[in-house]
């Protein structure tokens, strides 16, 4: 049984970390999804920051050509791959 103390201990560290009552709603729903359908949501996030990366790289650096901007993603996953 937790007493107080560390009752208020998990209650301080959850609001530290920003976690809210509403994201409970949310783990039950997403623990009754098919695993097809948490898959099709990963990889269309996935798909979605690939966009948001080639899209800023592009625009930090117009003059150079679809390959060489493809080098500079592959460089970033690798370095993500590092961490």
């Amino acid at each position: 049984m937790m007493d107080e103390s560390n009752a208020a201990d998990a209650k301080q560290m959850l609001k530290r970390i920003g976690w809210d009552r509403s994201e409970l709603k949310q783990i039950e729903i997403y623990a009754r999804m098919e695993p097809a359908k948490k898959i099709a949501i990963m990889l269309g996030m996935r798909r979605m920051q690939m966009r948001l990366l080639d899209t800023r790289l592009r625009q930090e650096h117009p003059r150079c050509s679809d390959a060489q901007i493809a080098q500079m993603i592959q460089e970033h996953l690798d370095l993500v791959r590092e961490r």
